[in-house]
Order: structure tokens, then C-alpha cells, then sequence
């Protein structure tokens, strides 16, 4: 029981990464899962055992139920590699649908919403909000009762493009820069510039009309802000 639950600690912690690289790598999975079928049944036909037995034969090597000997160097790396490849299916479908039932719980509640694209800007909006949080693997759509979509301005209209009937009745947040609000017709759907947005929380946190109520002939410099710079000036109808 105690290296059970070390193992399940290990494992959830490390479940994103798993789930990430599992994906990458499934189609080279299916072949090192099967590998030991085909080392065992090459293995014992050569040892002239009938080809129906040395199919039941490898098959039991993959729940460590082979009790024959080990005819050659065929059967006993399938001996070995079976029940690896076993215990690997078991994490693979594990970490794979654990993700899947953890976003279905969360989709229950009317408040679920779910992150898409730069990986920082989600971080950041995540870190300010209390509704249980859907995972998804980059682009791939996922049910959710609010979507924030936070890539590049292509990558945000194509996926609402192509999902346009499933989010007609959600609430979709688009991340935009030069992208206008008559672009886009439904009244669900609503457009906000993170630097209109964190010039606007600037500015409010440091309120130029105060700071420069009792000061006369001042000369205002921002350096180094870009894009938030101009939202800055557009905020406050500044002239730099």
C-alpha cells in the first residue's frame, strides 16, 4: 500500500507530461506492444512448438502466465518485454483517460471554462480565476461553458470558424489586436486586447490625473512598452 500510493503521488504529479509525451509517441508504442507477440511466436515455433500453442504461449508472457522454458534468446526477450509493455499499457491508459474524466467532472459545473493558446497569457488568466479549469491539448476542442481563446489572431479565428455551431450557445472570449467587433456577428462571442487591458489596470493603479494635480508643465516618458504603450495613450488620450 505505501509504494502504491508513492506510485499514484508520482504519477499524478507527472500526468501532464506523460499525457504529452504519450501522444507524441503512440504509434511507436502499438509496435513495442506487440513486439513480444512476435518475438514469442517466432521464438517457440522455432523451438517446433505448433504455431496455435506458441500463439497462447506469447499471449500469456503479457500477464506473466508463461511457465514453459525458455527455448532460445526469442523467448526469453519476450518473456521480459511482455509484462514492461503490460504495465506501460496501464499508465498509458491511465494518464490518457484520468485527463478525460477530470475535464468531464469539471464540465458539470456551469462555470467550467477552457484556456486555448499561448501557454503564458493562459497562465496569467488562469492564476485570476476560480472556475475549475478544462485541460485540453493545444487546439483540440473540448466541452466547456466559456472558452478564452488567447493564440495568434489566425489561429483564434479558425478555431472558432470551424466550431462556430458547437460555441453558438457558450460564451467565447477571442484574444485580438487589430480585429474589430463587427467582424464577428454573435452576441456570445466578446473581443479584449490584454495590453488595452493591463494599460487600462495600469493607469488605473497609478492615476495620472493625481500624480500630476499639483505639478505644473510636466513631461511624461514611456520607453520600452510597444504595443502597451499605445494603449496607454489611447486610454488616456496622452500625447508622448
Amino acid at each position: 500500500m505505501f509504494y502504491a500510493n508513492i506510485l499514484f503521488h508520482f504519477f499524478k504529479k507527472q500526468s501532464n507530461l506523460c499525457y504529452h509525451l504519450i501522444m507524441k509517441t503512440l504509434k511507436i508504442s502499438y509496435i513495442f506492444l506487440i513486439l513480444p507477440l512476435i518475438l514469442g511466436i517466432i521464438g517457440l515455433t522455432e523451438a517446433q512448438i505448433p504455431m496455435s500453442d506458441a500463439l497462447f504461449y506469447s499471449f500469456s508472457m503479457y500477464f506473466v502466465a508463461y511457465e514453459g522454458p525458455a527455448y532460445n534468446y526469442y523467448v526469453e526477450a519476450a518473456r521480459w518485454l511482455a509484462p514492461i509493455m503490460t504495465f506501460s499499457s496501464v499508465l498509458m491508459f491511465f494518464s490518457y483517460y484520468r485527463q478525460r474524466i477530470y475535464n468531464y467532472i469539471k464540465y458539470q459545473r456551469n462555470d467550467s471554462v477552457v484556456l486555448y493558446g499561448n501557454a503564458e497569457l493562459c497562465s496569467i488568466i488562469k492564476q485570476s480565476l476560480n472556475n475549475p479549469i478544462i485541460e485540453t491539448e493545444d487546439f483540440e476542442f473540448v466541452k466547456a461553458h466559456r472558452y478564452i481563446l488567447c493564440g495568434a489572431e489566425e489561429e483564434n479565428l479558425l478555431f472558432y470558424e470551424n466550431h462556430k455551431e458547437k460555441l453558438r450557445d457558450k460564451k467565447v472570449y477571442i484574444q485580438c489586436e487589430t480585429l474589430r467587433s463587427q467582424l464577428i456577428s454573435n452576441d456570445n462571442v466578446k473581443l479584449f486586447n490584454m495590453n488595452e487591458i493591463s494599460a487600462r489596470l495600469y493607469w488605473n493603479k497609478f492615476d495620472i490625473k493625481k500624480i500630476l494635480a499639483n505639478i505644473k508643465d510636466a513631461h511624461i516618458v514611456l520607453i520600452a512598452f510597444g504595443l502597451m504603450k499605445e494603449s496607454g495613450q489611447d486610454h488616456h488620450g496622452l500625447k508622448i
